[in-house]
């Protein structure tokens, strides 16, 4: 077989546009061990190096190739007529791997199936599916769909309605002709494994990260945009000077007329930090029901506050992606420590962690929120070397 038709048959392969004869005249072609590196060399003349650079790709490629070497390991015949798979094995699940992130639906059947395998079952969970709710004033508790469908109404007073716009997307629409008469406060609690986008009545729009509070009224006063967080958002505010926009959380009051902004304030962490990314901010320390000294931010700067000794340290942000990683469905870390990781994984998913037994290391690297628990798990053990346990929904380290 030539080079060009060798290149042109594996090119099939990765399509999925090969015949049973054709993955046999490929396979049969890698039977022996000399040529195991001209494999090598054709998955990797495949392979976008542009994406292998990326540490979400390495993420993805290493757990794709976890996956798919245990399966094959397992559901293969290894005997000496298939010698090919027993020596080769490896390789073939890279492939399978790159196959599977090129095209984003799951390989496994299409390889399996041209050597006799009928079937394949997952014994990864999946993550439990727990609405988010919004509460209001009067005692109402309405949760989300899960599954939507087109604009749904949620609640409606007379001066404003709020739909459910997509299954993580809300929105409040004002009245046309309303005059205030009293401003009725709704909370959005949003649980483990979710955001929640509020497209608010000014405009405004606030992204809600998991295991957050979001506070926010039907309609706004006449002298501010006030709002209330618990945990961890991105507002992009849209702009009116003649009306600041407030974001209050238990350590400070933040000011704004028109911007783009991160928060990061749970109750659970000894932090808050406030990162801006366009506008201007002002952020008062809040110390009990005393407002303390307050800070001007500027486009790149973020603001950080130790809770219990409350220092404050202004500075440039280190890493944007770090800080809005979330809000494209990634955890990504930049020398954090690891105990911080971890807050981020039990808020994600329905896990605990055995707090006592967690070393003192940092991290570096890209976690996708669509893995489930136990590929985080299983692909922190192997690329980064750690020794996790997931026993009962506790995640434990061993020494």
């Amino acid at each position: 077989m030539s080079e060009k038709e060798l290149n042109q048959l594996f090119a099939k392969f990765l399509r999925k546009e090969c015949t049973e004869q054709e993955l046999d005249l490929l396979f049969g072609y890698f039977a022996d061990d000399q040529y195991e590196g001209e494999l090598k060399k054709l998955i990797e003349s495949n392979w976008s190096h542009d994406l292998s650079d990326d540490l979400d790709f390495q993420f993805k490629m290493r757990q794709s190739f976890l996956k798919t070497d245990a399966y094959l390991s397992k559901q293969i015949n290894r005997s000496e007529e298939k010698g090919f798979f027993k020596k080769n094995i490896r390789w073939i699940s890279y492939a399978a791997a790159c196959m599977l992130l090129a095209s984003s639906v799951p390989m496994y059947k299409f390889f399996l199936k041209a050597h006799g395998v009928s079937s394949f079952t997952t014994s990864l969970s999946e993550k439990k599916s727990i609405q988010s709710k919004l509460l209001f004033a009067n005692g109402d508790v309405v949760y989300l769909d899960t599954i939507a469908h087109g604009p749904k109404l949620l609640y409606e007073n007379q001066e404003a309605r709020i739909e459910q716009l997509a299954v993580d997307k809300i929105q409040v629409n004002t009245k046309k002709g309303t005059e205030e008469k009293g401003i009725e406060w709704v909370s959005l609690d949003v649980p483990k494994g979710k955001h929640m986008e509020v497209l608010l009545a000014d405009g405004s729009v606030a992204l809600i990260n998991s295991m957050s509070q979001f506070k926010f009224p039907m309609i706004f006063s006449e002298d501010n945009r006030g709002t209330e967080l618990v945990g961890e958002g991105y507002f992009e505010v849209a702009h009116n000077k003649e009306k600041r926009f407030l974001v209050k959380t238990p350590n400070q009051l933040i000011q704004v007329f028109g911007t783009k902004f991160n928060v990061r304030n749970y109750l659970d962490e000894e932090a808050v930090s406030t990162a801006l990314f366009e506008g201007k901010v002002s952020v008062k320390v809040l110390e009990g029901d005393r407002i303390g000294s307050e800070r001007m931010l500027r486009p790149g700067e973020q603001l950080d506050i130790e809770k219990n000794h409350m220092q404050i340290k202004q500075q440039a942000i280190v890493d944007h992606d770090e800080i809005l990683g979330w809000t494209t469905g990634k955890f990504i870390y930049n020398n954090t420590p690891l105990k911080i990781m971890l807050k981020d994984l039990t808020r994600w998913y329905n896990v605990e962690v055995d707090w006592d037994t967690v070393p003192d290391l940092r991290f570096q690297g890209t976690i996708p929120q669509e893995l489930t628990i136990e590929e985080v798990v299983e692909v922190l053990n192997e690329v980064g070397g750690l020794k996790i346990k997931l026993i009962n929904n506790q995640l434990t380290f061993k020494i």
